[in-house]
């Protein structure tokens, strides 16, 4: 079944929309592992070698495929506007003739991937069969969703398999429908693939369909544009619309007709794997798989009756009100659910027959009983939780998730409901419910400083680094008359800050009252230079601020007895600038000017400062001393050139608007040679300032080979923390390299463990010097402003997206070896990201 099939059929953008730039990724470790688990017999440490040895060959093949298809493809999909380009059918075309050899040399490799593994175990058919099938329908599953940008709207294939799986059936069950399941599989997948055909071929049809009535859209876009001219102009648009509507559903009844045959195998194996088991497992599953059908709707709905029947009052009925209203809920959303799904399949019908499809009373009537329903839930709740701090608490949480990510709200839920109910509860959601994931944490801010303070009255530095500052210039962690100067520096900053505000707030009052007074015949000059006046204001006060810190540092070379010439002031110093380049860049999101600047976040003296054994601090700190000054002048540097282009953008765009240019995103002036400048400077003083920090860092390696290469590990992350946070794998494979070395001698296990971490750790460490050579060696920088932009970038650049498998396939090894020698399933440590732990879902539908 398909998720948000009605708006497809209904030419919703988020389908209609090119897939061109929609290809695969290969076959992943997890794939293989999920594989293997459902094998009765496990795989054994020779077969798992194998396996390796033919997946990295496979890997290889997949990345030249990367350089030399797949690339360029989403490059040039990617280069045109998505409205040029459904106007070009010749363009489209090509692009689609392209597309499709690329699917063949990814299928192609595909294949001769399994037909390397039976070589190497020719008893092992029946896992061979189960990864190669399921690779077909995920490879059909990535054309038909689309290359995502963070939009998310377009449709999921939805598979019974990893649902058969999620119900952990006993051996005599399992063995009962894994025939029906392989059957099952070949079949989705030559279903999958003839939609993933359609899919891509579908904007040419639409195209042809428009021309043939001699409607393309630059046409309808004259026929739009008239329509208010008169009432004959608006029964041309009208007629027009009609047209183009009857166009569109002729043309996409090849595609509908594909979406009902992967719906008829979906419906055909839930009979036949529901005959094969209990009743009771077969309610269960027919149950799992409406809900998963429509799970995209009304997910805050599912979320809360979830949260709220968990609660162990509401479970024995020491809260009837509740308990009853949950049970209210529960069959209200049933019957929402079950109308839903027969609205979805009406449509299907429909499109397939070319006829547009009318809403549904059913499905009306069954929404509404929904929200009443909800209603009655969270005021049952309400009035049986009225002046309980904990479970006023818990209502917070259930009634708005996206509070936080599904780590968060799973440690927020555990407190009430326990940890696993909690993680139950939040596996059963798609992760559209939650927040994102952080990437990089904001600093806090009062929330009465305006934006602009904001970034450039951020914090210089916080309690941590003035500590490390501290040991810098000799001071003891312990001295109690050193955090007496920290307190005097935030008294000191505070009062800094009042002032700075108070100037600050005076010249904006000014500009306000001149933009309010100023006629349009009069000189604009007097409210440009009072702008330019507040900008350079904020940069004197960035200098104040930096400034405050010397006065900090002296204060505790007074305390300690130093000189103000000992060498050691250059290390604090080099400390404080490198906090104060990273001040919150992002915040901006402009990437295409600051982004150098996310990625030149880093502080060599910080990690020496941080080392605890004092002879490996002070022999660090000692080859570094070179490095000081250069590293202090590039993270200077590298903050001016940032706060001074974005001053002179804002001017630039208070010129533009005098002139009568229409003030859209700043983007838009990135070509105008002033601007083009404005990038050059901070590129050129990022670049400057990761020169440095590099060097430093090789200076550190010449002395340890094994501390330098920590040090440009943790420097890679710095650098770009994009990549180490997209997904759960390399963060978790993290852990498990720490805890290894201490269960390395309890048995063979843990030795195994303690050997797969140290590969893991050795192939951690190429991966992030090849990373920092990708980021110097690149003439234009790739900036992901988020996780989703990453898959983009990825798929833009093959080095990137190389490096992005080499990271995954390294973590998932290890988090297989660590579940084997636990005697766990070899995939049931490694988590896909696509939810808060649960199977793949249906995503939210287009408005």
């Amino acid at each position: 079944m398909l998720a948000a099939l009605s708006l497809a059929l209904a030419a919703c953008s988020g389908w209609s929309q090119p897939r061109f730039d929609a290809v695969p990724g290969p076959v992943r470790t997890l794939d293989l592992a999920s594989a293997a688990a459902d094998d009765a017999e496990p795989l054994t440490p020779d077969e798992w070698r194998a396996v390796d040895r033919a997946h990295d060959a496979y890997l290889a093949a997949f990345d030249q495929v990367r350089s030399e298809s797949i690339a360029p493809l989403v490059r040039d999909a990617r280069a045109r506007e998505q409205k040029d380009l459904e106007r070009d059918a010749t363009f489209m075309q090509q692009l689609a003739r392209r597309h499709r050899s690329a699917l063949a040399r990814i299928r192609a490799l595909d294949e001769a991937l399994a037909a390397d593994l039976l070589q190497a175990m020719p008893t092992r058919t029946a896992f061979v069969e189960r990864m190669a099938s399921r690779r077909a329908v995920a490879r059909a599953a990535c054309v038909v969703e689309g290359l995502g940008d963070g939009d998310r709207r377009g449709g999921t294939i939805l598979d019974l398999d990893p649902v058969v799986r999620g119900m952990e059936l006993d051996p005599s069950q399992r063995a009962a429908v894994e025939p029906i399941l392989a059957a099952y599989r070949r079949t989705l997948a030559r279903a999958a693939e003839q939609l993933a055909e359609a899919q891509v071929e579908h904007p040419i049809e639409v195209h042809a369909a428009l021309a043939a009535e001699g409607l393309d859209q630059a046409r309808l876009d004259e026929l739009e544009a008239a329509s208010a001219q008169g009432p004959d102009q608006r029964k041309a648009w009208d007629d027009a619309r009609a047209r183009s509507d009857a166009a569109r559903l002729a043309a996409g009844r090849t595609r509908a007709r594909a979406m009902v045959a992967v719906d008829d195998a979906n419906r055909a194996a839930l009979d036949s794997i529901c005959a094969a088991l209990p009743a009771d497992a077969a309610a269960r599953l027919r149950d799992v798989d409406v809900e998963r059908r429509v799970s995209a709707l009304q997910p805050q709905g599912r979320f809360a009756i979830m949260v709220i029947e968990a609660v162990p009052e509401v479970r024995s009925g020491e809260a009837p009100r509740t308990t009853a209203a949950v049970r209210a809920a529960r069959a209200a959303l049933a019957r929402f659910d079950a109308a839903t799904a027969a609205d979805i399949r009406a449509r299907l019908d429909a499109g397939a027959r070319g006829e547009p499809s009318a809403d549904r009373p059913e499905a009306k009537a069954a929404s509404e009983e929904l929200r009443a329903a909800m209603q009655g839930l969270m005021g049952a709740w309400g009035a049986e939780s009225a002046g309980n701090a904990d479970r006023e608490d818990l209502l917070q949480w259930a009634a708005a998730p996206g509070r936080g990510t599904a780590d968060e709200v799973r440690d927020a839920l555990a407190k009430h409901l326990g940890p696993a109910a909690a993680a139950r509860v939040v596996a059963s959601m798609p992760s559209t419910v939650f927040a994102e994931e952080k990437v990089v944490p904001d600093f806090d801010f009062d929330s009465d400083l305006s934006f602009a303070e904001q970034l450039l009255l951020a914090p210089g530095m916080d309690h941590a680094a003035f500590r490390r500052a501290a040991r810098a210039l000799g001071a003891k962690d312990d001295d109690a008359m050193v955090e007496q100067v920290w307190e005097r520096h935030e008294a000191r900053r505070a009062e800094l800050e009042s002032r700075q505000r108070n100037d600050l707030r005076a010249l904006e009052q000014r500009a306000v009252e001149l933009a309010r007074t100023q006629a349009a015949d009069t000189d604009p000059a007097p409210f440009e230079r009072t702008i330019a006046e507040y900008l350079q204001a904020l940069l004197n006060a960035d200098s104040e601020r930096l400034a405050a810190d010397d006065e900090t540092f002296r204060e505790i070379a007074i305390v300690i007895g130093m000189p103000e010439s000992d060498v050691r002031f250059a290390m604090a110093r080099a400390v404080s600038a490198a906090r104060r380049a990273s001040l919150p860049w992002r915040r901006f999101r402009q990437p295409w000017l600051l982004g150098p600047l996310w990625q030149a976040d880093a502080d060599p003296v910080s990690m020496a400062l941080e080392e605890e054994d004092e002879l490996v601090r002070q022999a660090a700190l000692g080859v570094l001393l070179p490095h000081l000054e250069p590293l202090r002048a590039g993270a200077d540097a590298a903050r001016r050139a940032g706060l001074e282009s974005l001053r002179d953008l804002l001017l630039f765009g208070l010129r533009k608007q005098r002139e009568g240019v229409r003030i859209g995103s700043p983007e838009t002036y990135r070509n105008a040679p002033e601007v083009r400048a404005m990038v050059r400077r901070i590129e050129e003083s990022a670049a400057a300032r990761r020169r440095t920090e590099r060097e430093a860092i090789a200076a550190v390696r010449g002395i340890d080979a094994a501390l330098g290469a920590e040090y440009m590990r943790r420097w890679a992350r710095a650098t770009f923390p994009d990549f180490f946070m997209d997904g759960h794998g390399w963060r978790d494979a993290q852990d498990v390299a720490l805890a290894a070395p201490a269960a390395a001698g309890a048995d063979a296990a843990g030795a195994r463990v303690a050997a797969a971490a140290e590969r893991w750790r050795i192939v951690d460490q190429d991966m992030a010097e090849r990373l920092c050579d990708w980021q110097d060696m690149r003439g234009t920088t790739i900036v992901p402003d988020g996780l989703d932009e990453l898959e983009v970038a990825c798929a833009l650049d093959p080095t990137l997206g190389m490096l992005r498998s080499l990271r995954d396939e390294n973590a998932w090894r290890l988090l297989r070896e660590a579940a084997i020698a636990g005697g766990e399933a070899p995939d049931r440590r490694m988590r896909d990201g696509l939810s808060g732990g649960s199977l793949p879902r249906p995503v939210a539908p287009a408005p």
